[in-house]
């Protein structure tokens, strides 16, 4: 192949004698350009098959002593291969929309990216409210045109209004997606988390609804009754509003590292919806009630599987991965 390289350069190159003739061309008598324009072109073109018939010879030499060399048992067992595995979370997922699904509710997904209105006036928390503080808010360059800023959605809160305005009551809904907000990650946060949304509208419902639907989904989670509490906490589309808490299943609220030696590890917010988010969708005032809660599934693996640090769920670690 070296040899052959060096006789293209001889007789094709830019200093070689066929392309000096071809450079004088211009120089030539015109009566005699044609024929040894000619006659040049056509000593070029048979140079070059020539060569290129040579290489392809030459290529295919190559193949043969390679092969030749390479020796190949085709009678050895194939190598195992290594598929993906379910991740913990998606496992959650899976098993919630086919519960609730089950239960009657119609499931939604929310969009990463939302806006403004949805993800806070129409959920009760206008543009001047103090409470727009609670929520460490990443913003996105551009806008809507009738619904403000673009934002990713800080909580899975932000389909409330559109579930609200496509439905006619009674009914119970139940909404998946990503979280995005701009916080500090510990053993229990993460600045990108799933959660999942219920929202529950019918006539004379009572905070008793709500918790029992909530122990009943943790039953679901973790196979067995697990104690739940209420805590009063503010949330501007509640009212009355709460943290609720579950039971640590692994050391049954005795104390241990998976709660952090508290006995209950924080799950949720949740609350009866207030009647401004209803009279916002266009429901009049006190005409229904509901209950709305928005679950971390990140907490519910945590929970079903004694995971005891939220970040070992986005670490990438396969081993960890397997486990389950």
């Amino acid at each position: 192949m070296d040899k052959l390289e060096e006789l293209r350069v001889k007789y094709l190159g830019r200093k070689s004698e066929l392309t000096d003739v071809l450079r004088a061309l211009g120089k030539i008598d015109p009566k005699e350009r044609p024929m040894i324009g000619q006659a040049s072109n056509l000593a070029k073109r048979v140079i070059e098959e020539a060569i290129a018939d040579r290489v392809e010879f030459l290529q295919r030499k190559q193949e043969d002593v390679a092969l030749e060399k390479e020796v190949f048992d085709v009678s050895l067992p194939p190598r195992g291969e290594k598929t993906g595995h379910i991740h913990p979370i998606t496992r959650v997922i899976t098993d919630l929309e086919e519960y609730y699904s089950r239960m009657g509710y119609m499931i939604y997904d929310t969009d990463n990216l939302t806006n403004e209105y949805d993800n806070f006036d129409a959920v009760n928390i206008p543009d001047n409210h103090p409470a727009r503080g609670m929520w460490d808010t990443f913003w996105v360059k551009g806008e809507t045109k009738n619904k403000g800023k673009l934002l990713l959605s800080t909580h899975t809160s932000c389909v409330q209004n559109k579930i609200l305005t496509e439905n006619v009551p009674p009914f119970k809904s139940m909404a998946f997606g990503r979280c995005f907000r701009h916080e500090a990650t510990d053993s229990t946060h993460e600045h990108t988390l799933y959660q999942n949304e219920g929202l529950v509208v019918d006539k004379n419902l009572s905070v008793g609804h709500l918790k029992t639907v909530l122990m009943d989904m943790m039953q679901f989670i973790v196979g067995e009754r697990v104690e739940v509490r209420l805590r009063p906490s503010y949330f501007p589309f509640v009212e009355p509003g709460f943290e609720v808490d579950a039971q640590c299943v692994k050391c049954h609220g005795k104390g241990c590292k998976t709660c952090q030696r508290a006995g209950w590890i924080e799950m949720l917010g949740a609350g009866m919806i207030h009647q401004s988010v209803f009279v916002e969708a266009g429901y009049k005032r006190n005409q229904w009630t509901g209950f709305a809660f928005g679950v971390g599934i990140e907490r519910l693996a945590m929970l079903r599987y004694g995971i005891n640090d939220i970040r070992y769920l986005y670490a990438g670690d396969k081993s960890f991965v397997e486990q389950f």
